[in-house]
């Protein structure tokens, strides 16, 4: 990203992040969610994109089910390489979590939406 020179609306550009390659690449906000920002990254000289999600979803069980809706559908709407990083707030085995035996309902959620959105 350039260097807080990003926009907060859908299409917008986020400006040349060559920093992060040898070749030159140009950023465009996809979405900026509530839980989720999504930028599309395309090769200004070769024909390739590639997606990235970066993820802060929120500490609620209930309202972390709008982030999986909202992963669903970029997932479908999506060709080529998509990176879904960030802090889910959620782990997905109970060794992740102190003092933890048993799987959650979080839990066996979380496994299934890494499951079926991969």
């Amino acid at each position: 990203m350039d260097g807080g020179n990003s926009e907060r609306s859908s299409g917008e550009q986020w400006g040349d992040t060559s920093s992060m390659d040898k070749r030159v690449w140009n950023g465009e906000l996809v979405l900026n969610g509530e839980q989720c920002i999504t930028g599309r990254f395309s090769g200004v000289n070769e024909d390739f994109c590639w997606h990235l999600s970066a993820i802060y979803a929120d500490c609620n069980r209930v309202t972390r089910r709008a982030l999986w809706q909202e992963l669903l559908v970029l997932k479908n709407s999506f060709n080529g390489p998509w990176i879904v990083c960030g802090d889910f707030n959620i782990t997905r085995y109970p060794s992740g979590k102190t003092n933890c035996h048993r799987l959650s309902g979080a839990m066996k959620n979380f496994h299934h939406v890494l499951k079926n959105y991969s």
